[in-house]
């Protein structure tokens, strides 16, 4: 912190280097501690930068943590949450200061401009916060709490803040449900020296441009416009925020701070305050930080006064009450509850550890209020095998279909079993379990003609089987529950077993003939296995399953492990009875053989029958659409504005289910058209704008390619030395003019020479500006050359510079740049503007960043002390020499060149010697161009040249001779 409080200095690019630098030694004293906290990364998205550290508390007697997201800045332009060496601890130790401190720390990349538009970053934000709450099961480390994704905090810097806000006040990046999902969570938020609004000068003017677009488009898109704009529901949701600057901050940043807190104190008190009816918006100074110290003193052990109130100020909130997971219902058969009561008489539960993944759909494009969720909603493996349940003991039913069959069995028997015989049994099965009335009435075997009709109407099905009875027969069928285990959704069906079953509930009960012989000995008859059926799932791989006869059963086969076990026992019993055994063995294998007939027969109708439930579900689906498309045409809807099957999950989820709209109940189907018909025109209305904005885009790539043409016809046609200060074309396609050109019209009109000549002197002023703001940054880049100022690659953009610098620097002898490339062809030194024609300069956008002054302030200054030429003599001074300057190195096919051609050859020479000299030193190369050598290796050829008389050579020696 000595840098910090000796320096006056607020201005952020001055500040930035020395800043970060001074806490990197403080840092790195403190590295063991930092890197001991647990770290680890995530994918929350698609895109390249859609990562996320997270940094975990290491106290194992915490069972949940909360979570704290830090959104850094980077002037829209630069930022990454790990730094390059040797500036690596910078935000790794503000995710381990805070995860000290009981919190999971997360930290995430978000796009960065030129390659974004708003509001990306700032919906790459809002990705990060819901992978957080929808995925935090995979975030859970051994060792470490699981987060807690009911308390939420949220702390972001500079331009992290202005993306932040973006999130909160923009009803569109965050829109519902999802904001009604993911607000009441965050518990505060904690806004650090952020851009609220752009009437200061804050950032890169091009930036904000290329982000924000025109002007006006900026004013209503940044934070403040859109608190301004915000209604008053969204602004009564916002969590308490509390704004911070440092009291070294630029005094633009503390003008916007100051108009952020105004306007949002006076939104919360024309709304009744926000969340919880806070009002009050504090605007807190960090003593003895400026705008770069206030995070990376985090962890340094010097400055972290303002992280500790931070901390200490956050605490955990549970919303939901004493239910850290959301309960479900069990109708699991066979499952044993305990009853253990906690602080409420009318509630018996018992909390077991199980995955909350099922809170996806809460989270997903599937929104929806559920307080609840369903066991058809939960996947097998997320169940628990001890759930929360409700007591009902006592209360009266609920539900609105209470009481609806209370006076069914009032009427007559006859009438009644007539009803019921135009059921299935499947509707049979349902209706017993509705009472304990209908239980007795259809489990008795006076019932058996019903559970017979029932059957005849499912076509096809085959009779009941003697060994079964018909409720278990139908429940064989139609079920879906696990017969072991009570979950629903057992697709293990055997038929030949009579056994349906999950898949662990199978691998556990029908295992095959070595593992069910273990408990009788090895030596155990093989005949025992032609007694029972074999497993229609299971096939041993010798027996075809077309062979439905049981001795043929082997030891490879598969078995149901109870009926084994009863059936070997049994055998072993009989076993010295020599005719009581043969009779046994010739009664069990008939009784197998039409068992295992019996299952191939219900196999076959099981697959008709799939395969005729999926038709009819298909024509119905197919019946419904085209109801719906008769009723959107009455609207004035046509199918062509339809969308496609991959446009649109919730057109797909209304229009392709296999429920008919059906014309038979007039109320009904006028209740179920009014509820849908209004998401379906959304959904039409937000395909038709994205085809058009599609369609936009496309004109927009096609008016690009016609500019690009038309432009390198003007840049052809222009002489030499102004062509190389002309913009490259990805920078005359930023220019105001050209989007101005490309866009008018939607895009509709193409670029033509003849609109490009109408506006041409526009352009041009606008060229000119970019020519200068050019000099300038490489005026810049070689001062800081000249001063040899240390310069750190950082997330933020190049220092500012005075409006009018001198431009004498850029043709000084010594001025030369390089590109900064990944071959070795970039660090040729070239001149100004000669560098402006680089290749890799002409391919993007200019950037600063691309170019560095290069090195060569000693060769040039041996040139001109050895030629005898002035120190301070300029590049068209050195023009006039052009074609006399020699090089003695004696190297083959070499002529007089110019003073750049010079200075070149001994740059690449020198590098070229280097790398030979360096690597192979035993070679024992001569330096033929040593800079400390006494004898001179350059020349000036004598100055002959016949247009030019006596006088005037005198004259130009004069000029250029010390």
């Amino acid at each position: 912190m000595d840098f910090v409080a000796k320096t006056s200095e607020t201005n952020i690019p001055d500040i930035l280097g020395p800043t970060v630098d001074a806490f990197v030694l403080l840092l790195e004293k403190n590295r063991e501690e930092i890197e001991k906290i647990p770290r680890r990364t995530f994918r929350y998205g698609e895109k390249d930068r859609n990562q996320l550290d997270v940094y975990y508390p290491i106290d194992t007697s915490l069972s949940s943590a909360p979570v704290l997201f830090f959104i850094y800045g980077g002037g829209f332009t630069t930022g990454d949450r790990i730094w390059a060496e040797p500036h690596s601890l910078g935000y790794a130790s503000l995710g381990a200061f805070f995860a000290q401190r009981g919190f999971i720390t997360v930290i995430p990349d978000y796009r960065l401009v030129p390659n974004v538009r708003y509001p990306e970053p700032a919906e790459d934000i809002r990705d990060a916060f819901l992978w957080v709450v929808m995925d935090y099961p995979t975030m859970k480390i051994p060792g470490s709490p699981a987060p807690d994704v009911h308390n939420i905090y949220a702390m972001a810097h500079s331009a992290g803040a202005t993306h932040l806000t973006t999130v909160l006040f923009d009803a569109e990046v965050l829109s519902e449900p999802i904001r009604s999902q993911l607000i009441p969570r965050i518990q505060g938020i904690v806004l650090n020296g952020g851009a609220y609004h752009f009437r200061q000068p804050l950032a890169d003017p091009e930036a904000l441009s290329h982000y924000y677009g025109e002007p006006r488009e900026m004013t209503k898109k940044e934070p403040l416009g859109l608190l301004e704009a915000a209604d008053g529901d969204l602004i009564s949701r916002l969590p308490e925020i509390l704004l911070v600057q440092a009291e070294k901050e630029p005094k633009e940043i503390k003008i916007v701070g100051e108009d952020m807190r105004k306007v949002l104190q006076k939104r919360l008190e024309e709304c009744g305050g926000g969340r919880g009816g806070w009002k009050e918006v504090k605007l807190t100074e960090n003593k003895g930080h400026n705008h770069i110290s206030s995070n990376w003193a985090l962890g340094s052990g010097e400055g972290e006064e303002w992280g500790e109130v931070v901390t200490s100020s956050s605490r955990p909130q549970n919303p939901y009450g004493r239910l850290h997971r959301y309960p479900i219902y069990s109708f699991q058969r066979g499952r044993g509850v305990s009853e253990a009561s906690e602080g409420s008489d009318d509630e018996s539960w018992e909390e077991t550890p199980w995955t909350t993944t099922s809170m996806l759909h809460l989270l997903s494009y599937r929104f929806g209020t559920l307080d609840r969720p369903r066991p058809a909603e939960l996947k097998r493996w997320q169940r628990p095998a001890q759930v929360w349940i409700p007591d009902t003991r006592g209360k009266a039913p609920r539900g609105r279909n209470v009481g609806k069959l209370a006076n069914i069995m009032s009427i007559p028997m006859d009438v009644f079993f007539e009803i019921t015989s135009k059921l299935c049994p499947v509707d049979i099965l349902q209706l017993g379990r509705a009472s304990k009335r209908f239980r007795s009435t259809f489990m008795s075997r006076s019932s058996k003609h019903v559970w017979v009709a029932a059957r005849r109407n499912v076509p096809g099905l085959p009779d009941c089987p003697p060994d079964l009875d018909e409720p278990q027969y139908a429940n064989l069928l139609f079920e879906h529950n696990c017969l072991a285990c009570g979950k629903s959704r057992a697709n293990m069906v055997d038929y030949a077993l009579r056994v349906r079953f999950c898949k662990p509930c199978f691998t556990e009960n029908v295992p095959r003939g070595p593992t069910l012989l273990r408990p009788f000995g090895k030596k155990t008859d093989p005949i025992v296995f032609t007694l029972l059926p074999r497993s229609s799932i299971k096939h041993a791989p010798r027996i075809s399953p077309a062979d439905i006869a049981s001795d043929s059963n082997d030891i490879t086969n598969a078995y149901y492990r109870p009926e084994f076990n009863k059936v070997v026992r049994k055998y072993l019993a009989y076993e010295d009875d020599d005719d009581r055994c043969d009779r046994y063995v010739k009664e069990r294998q008939e009784l197998a053989s039409q068992i295992m007939k019996s299952g191939e027969d219900l196999i076959k109708w099981a697959k008709t029958f799939r395969i005729s439930k999926r038709g009819e579900a298909r024509q119905r689906a197919e019946n419904r659409k085209a109801s719906i498309t008769t009723k959107l045409k009455i609207l004035g809807w046509d199918e062509s504005s339809f969308p496609e099957s991959w446009e649109s999950y919730t057109w797909n989820k209304l229009v392709d289910q296999p429920r008919e709209l059906t014309p038979r109940k007039t109320v009904v189907l006028q209740q179920v058209w009014d509820k849908i018909h209004r998401q379906l025109e959304h959904v039409l209305m937000a395909t038709q704008q994205r085809r058009e904005e599609e369609a936009y885009r496309l004109r927009l790539i096609k008016r690009g390619e016609e500019f690009r043409t038309v432009y390198a016809e003007f840049v052809a046609n222009t002489n030499q030395s102004d062509r190389l200060v002309l913009p490259s074309f990805p920078d005359a396609r930023g220019l105001h003019t050209v989007e101005w050109l490309l866009q008018e019209d939607r895009a509709n009109i193409p670029m033509t020479q003849e609109r490009w000549a109408a506006n041409l002197e526009w352009f041009m002023v606008e060229a000119e500006a970019h020519k200068q703001r050019v000099k300038r940054d490489l005026v810049q880049i070689l001062k800081r050359a000249k001063t040899d100022h240390h310069t750190l690659r950082t997330p933020f953009a190049i220092p500012a510079i005075e409006e009018d610098p001198d431009e004498k620097i850029l043709f000084e002898a010594s001025a030369f740049f390089t590109c900064i490339g990944g071959y070795y062809g970039c660090q040729k030194p070239r001149r100004y503007p000669e560098i402006l024609g680089h290749l890799h300069l002409q391919e993007g956008r200019w950037s600063p960043h691309f170019v560095e002054a290069a090195d060569v302030a000693e060769v040039t200054e041996y040139v001109l002390k050895t030629l005898g030429l002035k120190d301070d003599i300029t590049s068209a001074d050195l023009g006039a020499l052009d074609g006399r300057f020699f090089c003695l190195c004696g190297a083959p096919r070499l002529q007089p060149m110019n003073f750049v051609n010079l200075i070149q050859h001994i740059v690449e020479e020198l590098k070229w010697l280097y790398r030979e000299g360096y690597f192979n030193p035993e070679t024992g190369m001569n330096n033929e161009h040593d800079l400390k050598s006494s004898t001179p290796f350059v020349v000036l050829l004598p100055l002959e040249h016949p247009s030019r008389d006596k006088d005037e050579v005198d004259a130009v020696a004069a000029l250029l001779f010390a």
